[in-house]
């Protein structure tokens, strides 16, 4: 009995051993076609090397298909690679990228040169190549739109008028700050400027060479003296106010142009009176009405200065006046109205008056006067058949033009004859040695002086 009973249990043992193995080997099926049909963890792509795409493509590949043999080292170490998650990949690519990037833009160049941004109160060091590398501050009384700004890396604030970048906090001596600034090349000399502009009518066309000639003269022939889109003959000082043909911007761009410009020579109003004459009969007119029509052309004169002044505190305008022409000429050549040489240049001189006003507004501006300079150095002869002079005339005979600060006499000369006609050959334009001796006594007044970096006396 006790050894059926045993015989019965080993039989039940076999038969449950048996059972689990074919469960064991039903579920090993399962798995194995569950791959073929391509249902498998997202997680399990990554135990495919990348590199083997065609081979481990276990969408399209039989079993037979894989390698038979699979070196146990390396299906360990792809199990490794296969637990890292591709997100953590990516971000360890970013941080390496970053670093590369900051160490990239470490490397900051050790100056920089440009214009300075427009319209704001403190340099926008993004607007630079490598923003990190900068901290300029610009000083809003020195800012203008296209100026020239040099920076250096670290601490320093932009003087864009000079072109110099100062430091800011430069160690605990002075000497150290000292030599720092002795090293920067492109801090300019103070006492000598870098550039002028001429503008105006056809007088600033004829001041050129003059200008050019006093420069060297004087030892100045490294200052840059700018025209090209300045100077225009037969121009009034309308059109300029009302910014005709751009002449305002043209005006600001060349004051603007590094080096910027520290002197505006400017020759305007002359026209404005012959125009009046020609067209509007100003020599049939009141005298009341001639004042009004000065005013309008020192207004017009005024808003081209003050456009020249705005946002450029360092600049100093010149109002460069007029000389005696010979109204005679002009009349019988030209039909200039039918008036005499007295009130003609008397009007000419009412210009000046207004102008000189105009420059004691602002310590800005200053006014060279010239009425009687050619009469003064060249004096006049006879020259039929026109009555004036009457008689000749030497130089030095008719007061010479009183200058700054009371400019006394005013005017100079002598209303009573027109300019010298030798040096006047089509009666309105003086010859390269009048020209020159007006801009002469021009200089001698004060342009000079601010060339050299003084103050108008």
């Amino acid at each position: 009995m006790h050894k059926r009973l045993l015989w019965l249990g080993m039989l039940a043992g076999i038969l449950l051993t048996s059972l689990m193995a074919a469960a064991s080997c039903e579920n090993d099926g399962s798995t194995g076609q569950n791959l073929l049909d391509g249902d498998r963890d997202s997680t399990d792509t990554e135990l495919a090397p990348q590199g083997d795409e065609d081979l481990y493509d276990l969408d399209k590949t039989e079993i037979s298909d894989l390698p038979e043999i699979v070196d146990e080292e390396e299906w360990a170490h792809e199990e490794d690679d296969a637990d890292i998650d591709p997100a953590e990949n990516e971000e360890n690519d970013a941080f390496e990228n970053e670093e590369e990037r900051e160490e990239e833009e470490s490397l900051c160049p050790e100056t920089w040169e440009g214009p300075a941004p427009p319209d704001c109160q403190r340099y926008d060091c993004d607007l630079l190549p490598y923003p990190d590398c900068w901290d300029c501050q610009l000083l809003p009384d020195l800012f203008q739109e296209g100026f020239s700004c040099s920076c250096t890396g670290g601490e320093s604030i932009c003087f864009c008028r000079m072109g110099e970048c100062l430091p800011q906090s430069g160690g605990d001596e002075d000497g150290e700050a000292e030599e720092e600034i002795e090293e920067n090349e492109i801090i300019s000399d103070d006492s000598t400027i870098d550039s002028i502009v001429l503008a105006g009518d056809s007088w600033s066309s004829g001041f050129i060479l003059s200008v050019q000639t006093l420069l060297n003269e004087t030892g100045h022939a490294d200052v840059e003296l700018r025209y090209e889109e300045t100077a225009i003959p037969g121009s009034r000082a309308a059109q300029w106010a009302d910014n005709e043909d751009n002449k305002l911007t043209k005006l600001a761009a060349a004051l603007d142009r590094p080096p910027v410009a520290e002197v505006l020579l400017l020759v305007i109003g002359g026209n404005d009176i012959n125009f009046e004459i020609v067209g509007h009969d100003f020599d049939q007119r009141g005298e009341w009405w001639r004042n009004l029509v000065l005013d309008g052309i020192r207004d017009d004169i005024r808003t081209i200065v003050d456009f020249a002044l705005q946002g450029r505190p360092h600049l100093h305008v010149v109002l460069i006046g007029y000389d005696y022409i010979h109204y005679e000429f002009l009349k019988a050549a030209y039909g200039l109205g039918d008036w005499s040489t007295r009130p003609y240049n008397e009007t000419f001189v009412s210009l000046g008056e207004r102008k000189l006003a105009l420059a004691n507004t602002n310590e800005n501006v200053h006014y060279a006067h010239n009425y009687g300079i050619m009469q003064w150095t060249f004096g006049d002869t006879i020259h039929l058949p026109f009555l004036l002079p009457p008689i000749a005339y030497d130089p030095h005979v008719v007061p010479k033009p009183g200058t700054s600060p009371n400019y006394i006499p005013m005017p100079g000369g002598t209303v009573e004859v027109p300019g010298p006609l030798d040096h006047l050959p089509d009666g309105i334009h003086p010859t390269a040695e009048g020209f020159y001796t007006i801009m002469e006594h021009s200089f001698s007044q004060g342009v000079l002086q601010l060339i050299e970096g003084d103050p108008w006396p």
